[in-house]
Protein backbone atom coordinates (compact mmCIF):
# COMPACT_ATOMS: atom_id res chain seq x y z
CA UNK A 1 0.00 0.00 0.00
CA UNK A 2 1.06 3.35 -1.01
CA UNK A 3 0.60 6.50 1.20
CA UNK A 4 -0.08 9.70 0.01
CA UNK A 5 2.66 11.77 -0.51
CA UNK A 6 5.25 8.66 -0.30
CA UNK A 7 7.47 8.78 -3.18
CA UNK A 8 6.93 6.45 -5.89
CA UNK A 9 9.87 3.91 -6.06
CA UNK A 10 9.10 2.28 -8.95
CA UNK A 11 7.15 2.70 -12.34
CA UNK A 12 4.60 -0.12 -14.38
CA UNK A 13 5.06 -0.51 -18.50
CA UNK A 14 2.98 -2.24 -20.61
CA UNK A 15 3.65 -3.25 -23.84
CA UNK A 16 1.07 -1.95 -26.35
CA UNK A 17 1.70 -5.02 -28.98
CA UNK A 18 1.83 -7.82 -26.74
CA UNK A 19 0.01 -6.21 -23.04
CA UNK A 20 3.37 -7.77 -21.44
CA UNK A 21 3.42 -5.43 -17.95
CA UNK A 22 6.72 -5.17 -15.48
CA UNK A 23 7.39 -3.06 -13.23
CA UNK A 24 11.06 -1.42 -13.37
CA UNK A 25 13.02 1.11 -10.72
CA UNK A 26 12.14 5.15 -11.12
CA UNK A 27 15.16 6.84 -12.22
CA UNK A 28 15.66 9.09 -8.79
CA UNK A 29 15.69 5.45 -7.11
CA UNK A 30 18.58 4.96 -9.37
CA UNK A 31 20.82 7.80 -9.02
CA UNK A 32 20.70 7.53 -5.09
CA UNK A 33 21.52 4.14 -5.26
CA UNK A 34 24.66 5.04 -7.42
CA UNK A 35 25.81 8.19 -5.71
CA UNK A 36 25.24 6.18 -2.14
CA UNK A 37 27.48 3.92 -3.05
CA UNK A 38 29.96 5.26 -4.67
CA UNK A 39 29.57 7.98 -1.47
CA UNK A 40 29.82 4.97 0.76
CA UNK A 41 32.80 3.42 -1.19
CA UNK A 42 35.09 6.40 -1.35
CA UNK A 43 34.17 6.81 2.65
CA UNK A 44 36.03 3.14 3.08
CA UNK A 45 38.56 3.23 0.97
CA UNK A 46 39.49 6.52 3.20
CA UNK A 47 39.22 5.10 6.79
CA UNK A 48 40.74 1.74 5.44
CA UNK A 49 43.84 4.15 4.36
CA UNK A 50 43.60 6.19 7.08
CA UNK A 51 43.49 3.23 9.97
CA UNK A 52 45.64 0.57 8.71
CA UNK A 53 48.08 1.65 6.13
CA UNK A 54 48.79 5.05 7.76
CA UNK A 55 49.03 4.04 11.61
CA UNK A 56 52.81 2.36 12.80
CA UNK A 57 52.34 -1.68 12.48
CA UNK A 58 52.25 -2.80 16.10
CA UNK A 59 51.27 -6.41 16.78
CA UNK A 60 48.91 -5.56 19.79
CA UNK A 61 47.15 -3.31 16.88
CA UNK A 62 47.45 -6.19 14.66
CA UNK A 63 43.99 -8.18 15.28
CA UNK A 64 42.22 -4.85 15.51
CA UNK A 65 43.62 -3.51 12.21
CA UNK A 66 42.26 -7.63 10.68
CA UNK A 67 39.00 -7.05 12.20
CA UNK A 68 38.68 -2.87 10.79
CA UNK A 69 39.75 -4.80 7.05
CA UNK A 70 37.19 -7.17 7.29
CA UNK A 71 34.52 -4.90 8.38
CA UNK A 72 35.14 -2.15 5.20
CA UNK A 73 35.60 -5.72 3.08
CA UNK A 74 32.11 -6.91 4.04
CA UNK A 75 31.20 -3.00 3.54
CA UNK A 76 32.85 -2.57 0.75
CA UNK A 77 31.00 -5.77 -1.04
CA UNK A 78 27.55 -4.19 0.12
CA UNK A 79 28.04 -1.00 -1.76
CA UNK A 80 29.51 -2.77 -4.77
CA UNK A 81 26.23 -4.88 -4.73
CA UNK A 82 24.15 -1.87 -4.68
CA UNK A 83 25.97 -0.28 -7.10
CA UNK A 84 25.68 -3.38 -9.79
CA UNK A 85 22.24 -3.71 -8.45
CA UNK A 86 21.59 0.23 -9.51
CA UNK A 87 23.39 -0.34 -13.10
CA UNK A 88 21.55 -3.58 -13.69
CA UNK A 89 18.24 -1.50 -12.88
CA UNK A 90 19.47 1.51 -15.43
CA UNK A 91 20.10 -1.07 -18.21
CA UNK A 92 16.53 -2.66 -17.49
CA UNK A 93 15.05 1.07 -17.42
CA UNK A 94 17.33 1.46 -20.83
CA UNK A 95 15.87 -1.49 -22.22
CA UNK A 96 12.50 -0.46 -22.20
CA UNK A 97 13.00 3.27 -23.09
CA UNK A 98 14.54 2.61 -26.38
CA UNK A 99 11.38 0.21 -27.29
Amino acid sequence: AVQEGEPEYTENYLCVKCHFHDTIPAHGILISQAATSVIGLLLCFFLFYDYVFASTPDSANTVEHSALGLVVGAFCIGFIFVLFKAWKGHLLRQSYLTR
